[in-house]
């Protein structure tokens, strides 16, 4: 078997890992998973930058999507709407006009409003006075399926790439990732399993970036199969050619208008602690953005068997030799 039949054959089989409850609602899967952190979510600008970033994702992925809300209300059907315009809420000038006032978008595929899936799409945007006052940043995430890959790899490298470009993100990262509920009752229901699949397969991402985003104002969550780096961290480890002499090959390094994205390898690493299977690559990465990565962040979904404060800074550091 070729290496490209090798690396889909993997791909489909990780595919395959979706749970369900006793009522068939889906609570974990995999996917791959996209997550930009940017400052000033309260601005124009980057609300017009989101707005172009979900009708990319609606182009590709639209048809999957069936359920939306905004702002943490109940999720509607897709099928319902009269159209999928998110300009009259996102370009809102109530936003503008009230500087307490955040934003907030959540779609996705799941048979069940509650479900976890791999189309999703969701994004938060700080208060002008949350991002005046903490330098809270904001939020834009997207998850695809992972079979996608590796066959249009070069596509969502390049989608990323236009994201970053568009929305000056401080850090950002993708890769596979565990993906969980959409309800979070059903979610904090199986957190126990969430985090024995992030035990066993260090090189899955455990994301919940409305916890992240207020800790990593000042340093970066950590890397994945994509990194992405503002000039300022990138300036911090030395700049681009101290980046490309440190990782070396098979890194690719992609420059853009503020800051640079980083991508290990052909494809993800997933890791299997059960099986001894490392993640060279992805802990090559980790002694490089070493010194820029956050040590502190406190737990999440920490009550009902997930992450407290010690596993999830511990989980932080699993790439450190």
């Amino acid at each position: 078997m070729q290496m490209r039949e090798q690396v889909i054959a993997m791909m489909e089989s990780i595919e395959r890992l979706v749970e369900t409850d006793p009522d068939g609602r889906v609570f974990v899967r995999l996917g791959l998973v996209v997550t930009l952190y940017f400052p000033r979510g309260h601005t124009l600008e980057k609300r017009e930058a989101v707005l172009e970033c979900f009708r990319d994702y609606l182009d590709l992925c639209g048809e999957h999507l069936r359920w939306w809300v905004i702002e943490g209300r109940r999720f509607s059907p897709v099928a319902k709407l009269i159209n999928r315009d998110l300009a009259p809420y996102l370009l809102s000038p109530k936003i503008d006009q009230d500087p307490e006032r955040t934003w907030g978008i959540f779609w996705h595929g799941g048979e069940h409003m509650d479900d976890a899936s791999d189309y999703r799409i969701s994004a938060f945007g700080q208060s002008k006075f949350e991002s005046d006052l903490d330098q809270d940043l904001s939020f834009l995430s997207a998850t695809f399926p992972l079979v996608w890959l590796p066959e249009r790899r070069e596509e969502l490298l390049r989608l990323a790439l236009l994201w970053c470009e568009r929305l000056q993100p401080l850090h950002g990262y993708g890769g596979a990732g565990i993906v969980d509920a959409a309800s979070d009752g059903l979610a904090t229901i199986y957190q126990k399993r969430v985090y024995a699949l992030a035990k066993r397969h260090p090189g899955l991402e455990v994301d919940y970036p409305l916890d992240h985003a207020l800790w990593t104002q000042k340093g970066i969550k950590g890397g994945n199969w994509i990194t992405v780096l503002a000039d300022v961290f990138v300036a911090h480890l030395g700049g681009v050619d101290a980046l490309r002499s440190g990782l070396g090959q098979p890194f690719k390094i992609y420059e853009y208008r503020g800051g640079v994205m980083i991508v290990a390898g052909e494809n993800p690493e997933i890791g299997d602690r059960n099986r001894n299977l490392d993640t060279p690559l992805y802990r090559r990465l980790a002694r490089v953005l070493r010194p820029i990565r956050v040590v502190f962040h406190p737990g999440v979904h920490d009550w009902e068997g997930g992450f407290d404060k010690e596993e999830f800074e511990s989980w932080l550091a699993r790439f450190d030799d």
